[in-house]
């Protein structure tokens, strides 16, 4: 009974530590406290062997860049400190959501509003909202946008992908869209005139949301100000914010 499987956590914590295993339970969708439930079937270690596969390319990238950064910069020291810090956060909002199991089983509206909020507060961003495709994909709609300036929620517009052709295409095709100039940036620059320059938005992250084998929709955070350069482990909270979006939708529908 899901003796293999929470071997895959113990090996993934020794590589990752602590934000590994949360990955490893975002890529699976069975969390290390329900692994020894499990049974270690075929089907479900074959899911753990391929996730685990994903997370060990990744992880030991960053490890070759931070040895690397060790050699070549004495102030590797602050940076990892600072790397440390935005990892605690991410991990406290991911765990205190995930406390909050109510948000993940019924309501998709709730559990919407929710993630918005963490985001912005996580990542200090101004707007964080969430669209998904209507059903022939023509076109997506706000579910929910959160402002910070002004702690405000709305919902409704919508955006046709006839009129932002390049976005729809780099959606459809890359893990995250990291636009860190979004004004000149080939895949969100259709945006620049008619919604960009006009609410002072010049970075943005986006990242598609999919579930039960489809991408469903997309996860988009607006930073307001200087340009932004986007940080890899920002990157990661922002796709393990849109699997948790994933996994509200999925319930959502069983209910």
């Amino acid at each position: 009974m899901g003796e293999k499987l929470l071997s895959y956590y113990s090996e993934m914590e020794k590589i990752g530590g602590l934000l590994g295993k949360i990955k490893l339970s975002v890529l699976t969708k069975i969390a290390s406290t329900q692994a020894e439930s499990e049974l270690d079937s075929i089907e479900n270690i074959a899911k753990f062997e391929q996730s685990m596969a994903i997370l060990q390319k990744e992880f030991g990238n960053k490890k070759n860049i931070i040895n690397q950064k060790i050699l070549d910069n004495n102030s590797i020291e602050e940076t990892s400190k600072q790397v440390e810090d935005r990892l605690r956060k991410s991990i406290v909002s991911f765990m205190d959501l995930m406390g909050q199991r109510s948000l993940f089983i019924g309501n998709l509206e709730k559990t919407n509003k929710r993630i918005t909020e963490t985001i912005v507060d996580n990542l200090s961003v101004e707007r964080a909202s969430i669209w998904f495709y209507n059903d022939d994909r023509t076109q997506i709609e706000c579910s929910n946008l959160f402002e910070k300036s002004n702690r405000k929620h709305s919902s409704g517009s919508i955006l046709k992908s006839s009129d932002f052709p390049n976005y729809f295409k780099s959606i459809q095709s890359e893990r995250t869209i990291a636009a860190h100039d979004a004004n000149t940036d080939l895949r969100t620059s259709e945006f620049s005139e008619i919604y960009l320059k006009v609410l002072g938005i010049t970075s943005m992250l986006d990242v598609p949301i999919w579930a039960n084998g489809e991408m469903i929709g997309v996860i988009c955070h607006e930073h307001v100000g200087k340009v932004r350069t986007w940080l890899s482990d920002e990157e990661n909270f922002a796709y393990i914010m849109a699997n948790l979006v994933a996994l509200a939708f999925e319930n959502s529908k069983r209910s």
